[in-house]
């Protein structure tokens, strides 16, 4: 938990499985309503998220961090991220309302999109979808970097949650072994994100992209092409052991969305049943008969402003924090079947403890020092761990051990940093040597000079490569 430019944000450990990240978020959730009633947010206040906020025209929403490493083709990788992020939003939506008051499938997609263009991003950088940078060793870079998403929105939904981040994960693993997991789809040239035409599309016909071979496909159409491209190399070393028990959840709920939707999904995905509420608020409106409120329903789907404010309490209080929200309320009534089938059922004030990953080498640290009753007061932050005057790190979000940054120098710094050794274990490496410069004549000093001035001249290769999911940070405003 931390406060990033005046608002609080909490961010998950780094998981390894799409099922893991619903489960932390949970607890996240319920760590959040418990400072929520001992007295952290104002009384009678409660946290919102998943909304828009008209006063500052800003959404909360959620950034997702991805794991990558190695070189791939930056065109298909960035070709990839551009229609993975656009036709997602089918089932990662959050749903709600946007300037002007209108309903889109994903708000916050809509308004991050305001900046972007296909073209930019296509032939220059992922400018405004996602960064990605490298994690620094103290001494250097790690072989891992960071792929950064921002336009995200926070979800309710345990499906939709489990579905954009395994659906995401494939996308970029199959890019960065050279495959292209949309079999040459060309998203329309006059799509962009300022075209929300294709985010209000609430029964998902309008036509965003075309094969190879020139068919028309709608959102569900190019996500289907990725559904069979997972199939087609699920086989493959590289795939993750998850995989083969996501493909039949993803194939179950894209064959949903191809029929009847948005009612198909109405009772499962965060849009659908949020629109659907929107509808039964707008028919019980009290000052509307019959006939005011179908108008009234229609121009939601128009992407007209119904003009109704109870829309806005709908949004506001569909995921907020503590219950009731009309989300629980929902759940507890029986009426959604949101959660992942296959899976345990996942009780939000239930600890998670990491089982991989950095988050398990916190968690263990945090274990070992409570365990050894150490006078010593131990810092474990999101990469960094400081415990007396002995200070590691561990840049890499796979790191089994914390890497010191210096060796103590006095006697009794010593004694102190063998007791945390002792109490530690194995959780402490040791500190990198520095390398030893060797003594160059000046001809071949000269000689390194000029191999380097031509390396530089050559044209740079960007290194990108996404494989797991690295973490979840989640924007709040209280």
């Amino acid at each position: 938990m931390y406060v990033d430019c005046g608002h609080p944000e909490y961010c998950t450990p780094e998981c390894v499985h799409p099922f893991e990240m619903v489960q932390v978020l949970e607890y996240g959730n319920h760590i959040l309503s418990t400072m929520a009633k001992t007295g952290m947010v104002p009384k009678g206040g409660v946290i919102l998220r998943n909304n828009y906020d008209p006063g500052s025209r800003q959404t909360w929403g959620c950034h997702e961090s991805y794991n990558a490493k190695s070189n791939s083709d930056v065109r298909l990788y960035t070709k990839t991220m551009l229609i993975q992020m656009a036709t997602r939003i089918i089932y990662s939506g959050s749903g709600g309302l946007a300037p002007y008051g209108q309903f889109f499938i994903s708000p916050r997609f809509s308004i991050k999109g305001d900046r972007f263009r296909w073209r930019e991003v296509y032939e220059d950088r992922l400018s405004y979808f996602d960064r990605s940078c490298t994690y620094k060793d103290g001494r250097g870079y790690s072989r891992d970097r960071r792929l950064h998403v921002y336009a995200s929105d926070t979800l309710c939904s345990h499906m939709s949650i489990y579905l954009r981040t395994g659906a995401t994960a494939l996308a970029l693993l199959l890019a960065e072994n050279d495959i292209d997991p949309f079999d040459g789809c060309r998203m329309t040239p006059s799509l962009n994100c300022s075209d929300v035409n294709f985010n209000r599309d609430f029964h998902l016909k309008r036509t965003v992209a075309k094969s190879k071979t020139g068919k028309r496909l709608t959102m569900v159409g190019v996500q289907m092409h990725l559904l069979g491209a997972i199939e087609k190399h699920l086989k493959k070393s590289w795939m993750p052991g998850w995989a083969e028990e996501f493909l039949p959840i993803l194939s179950m709920v894209m064959q949903r969305l191809s029929k009847d939707a948005p009612d198909s999904v109405a009772t499962m995905l965060d849009w659908a049943i949020k629109l659907k509420m929107a509808e039964r608020t707008l028919q019980k409106y009290p000052k509307r008969g019959d006939k005011q409120g179908k108008k009234a329903i229609a121009g939601l789907y128009q992407g007209k402003d119904p003009g109704s404010k109870d829309l806005y309490q709908l949004d506001f209080r569909y995921g907020q924090l503590p219950d009731p929200s009309v989300f629980s309320e929902l759940d507890k009534a029986g009426v959604l079947e949101h959660r992942v089938p296959g899976y345990p059922e996942v009780k939000p004030d239930q600890p998670i403890s990491p089982k991989t990953a950095r988050g398990k080498l916190r968690a263990t640290t945090l274990k070992r020092a409570k365990r050894a009753s150490l006078n010593e007061t131990v810092r474990v932050g999101w990469d960094r761990m400081r415990c007396g005057n002995l200070q590691c790190y561990a840049k890499s979000p796979f790191a089994a051990k914390w890497i010191p940054t210096a060796a103590s120098n006095t006697p009794e710094a010593k004694r102190r940093d063998a007791k945390i050794r002792k109490a530690l274990g194995t959780l402490i490496g040791e500190p990198k040597a520095k390398p030893v410069k060797k003594k160059v004549t000046k001809k071949k000093a000269t000689k390194k000079k000029a191999v380097k001035k031509k390396r530089t001249a050559r044209p740079r290769q960007a290194t990108i490569r996404a494989r797991v999911v690295s973490e979840d940070v989640i924007d709040l405003s209280f």
